[in-house]
């Protein structure tokens, strides 16, 4: 297993990280974790992953994202990477939309996302339909916590 492009893409699948040597490799990727505090299994983290299957090398994961639980209706996309080279772009694009449809088939109703920054990830997210949360339902989501500030978005699923 390793992560990163060797070549064009071929048998990419999405799939749930099943083990801890799988999210240790997901935590590894540049930009795995965006949040104001580290993304620790202990925070309920579900991580998921894009994988080329046909490398020439094994398993390559190419892309990860990490999701808790908020409340019954509404999940947070805690960590967001992506492998950024030719010819491996739409990457990010294809992992938000895997993530949105698993969590709408587990009956989520919104999918939030919070970046303390512009690291490229919002773009990203704009481009995939999130929308910035309204002042209310964002002072709901950071509990009055100061790590919880930055830039809440949204995706209605």
């Amino acid at each position: 297993m390793r992560t990163g492009p060797t070549g064009r893409p071929a048998g990419i699948v999405f799939r749930p990280l099943r083990t801890d040597a799988e999210r240790a490799l997901a935590r590894s990727l540049p930009a795995a974790t965006g949040r104001a505090r580290p993304a620790r299994e202990e925070d309920g983290l579900v991580w998921f992953g894009l994988w080329d299957l046909a490398a020439d090398e094994g398993e390559t994961l190419l892309g990860a994202a990490a999701t808790r639980t908020v409340t019954a209706a509404t999940a947070e996309l805690c960590a967001l990477a992506v492998a950024d080279a030719p010819p491996w772009r739409g990457l990010g694009d294809r992992l938000l939309r895997e993530v949105a449809d698993t969590l709408r088939a587990q009956g989520v109703e919104r999918m939030v996302a919070r970046l303390e920054g512009d690291d490229g990830r919002l773009a990203l997210l704009r481009d995939a339909g999130l929308v910035p949360l309204p002042d209310r339902q964002r002072q709901e989501l950071a509990r009055g916590d100061p790590r919880d500030a930055g830039v809440w978005l949204s995706l209605e699923l």
